[in-house]
């Protein structure tokens, strides 16, 4: 058993070796000479029998073949020229984006009108120094800018939560694997 193991790879082996060669001798053949066909080196000449034999006194006469002329070659083709490389076509200056206006400002509002004042009173008079003197002008209301709060998410178990049935699928898809090759194994 093992012979015949080594005598198929060997086999395979020289096939491949014999495949390579063939590739390697065809590549190096050049390609403007023509090849003779495969079936004229192999064609065996057949011997046909004479039907009278001849004496052999007489010496026989031996015709001279015609002498070949070797194949005449082709002369050498000349690869095509390759045209010059074209040129890209010129682009555009990129366009600049049309300047924009600055911005309008909005139109001044005027202040609010302030009520007529009204007579003070003697016991507003008579109030003590350290009152604070209110003004009548609006104050204008900027908008405050607001941080976003960001959203925290629960930290205990999270994690552990989305991956644990995946964790549990995997290691029963492996102790079915398991199973089974030990069954194979087995049997």
């Amino acid at each position: 058993m093992p012979r015949l193991v080594i005598a198929i790879c060997a086999g395979m082996v020289a096939a491949g070796l014999l495949a390579g060669f063939a590739r390697v001798m065809e590549a190096a053949a050049p390609r403007g000479v023509p090849q003779a066909p495969v079936l004229a080196l192999t064609e065996t000449v057949e011997a046909r029998p004479t039907d009278t034999p001849l004496p052999t006194d007489t010496p026989l006469p031996t015709e001279t073949p015609p002498p070949t002329t070797p194949p005449t070659t082709p002369p050498p083709t000349t690869p095509p020229t390759t045209p010059p490389p074209t040129t890209p076509p010129e682009t555009p200056p990129p366009t600049t984006p049309p300047t924009t206006p600055p911005p309008t400002t909005p139109p001044e509002t005027p202040p609010p009108t302030t009520p007529p004042e009204t007579p003070v009173q003697e016991q507003q008079q008579t109030a003590t120094p350290t009152e604070m003197v209110v003004s009548t002008a609006t104050p204008t209301l900027t908008p405050t800018p607001t941080a976003p709060v960001p959203a925290t998410l629960p930290t205990t178990g999270a994690p552990a939560a989305g991956g644990a049935p995946l964790i549990v699928l995997l290691l029963a898809l492996m102790a079915m694997v398991g199973g089974l090759l030990a069954r194979r194994r087995t049997a």
